[in-house]
């Protein structure tokens, strides 16, 4: 009976310290490791969708935040990437010789 209370509190334990990696506000789950996905939206090569890399950032506990880089409209794949990962989305937009950076 007594090493089934160690091994509950033990189990406590290990579930606090995994939900201390990531953060809540607003009651909206939020990833504490971030990638900053710099891309021009054309594959080149592998799964043009990222099913692996989405699920396995997501199950890491990891927001895939993307930004693309082109004159085109962004590619579907990367609104997926980063909502999949609770990650944001961004747009590089050139206005002269100046190069910003818009959320979308």
């Amino acid at each position: 009976s007594s090493s089934s209370s160690s091994s509950s509190s033990s189990s406590s334990s290990s579930s606090s310290s995994r939900s201390s990696s990531s953060s809540s506000r607003n009651g909206i789950h939020r990833p504490n490791r971030h990638i900053l996905f710099l891309t021009d939206g054309l594959p080149n090569q592998g799964d043009c969708r990222v099913i692996d890399e989405r699920q396995l950032a997501t199950t890491l506990g990891v927001a895939v935040h993307t930004v693309f880089i082109g004159y085109q409209r962004s590619p579907p794949v990367l609104d997926l990437l980063s909502n999949d990962t609770s990650g944001e989305r961004f747009r590089a937009v050139r206005s002269g010789s100046t190069i910003r950076v818009e959320r979308r």
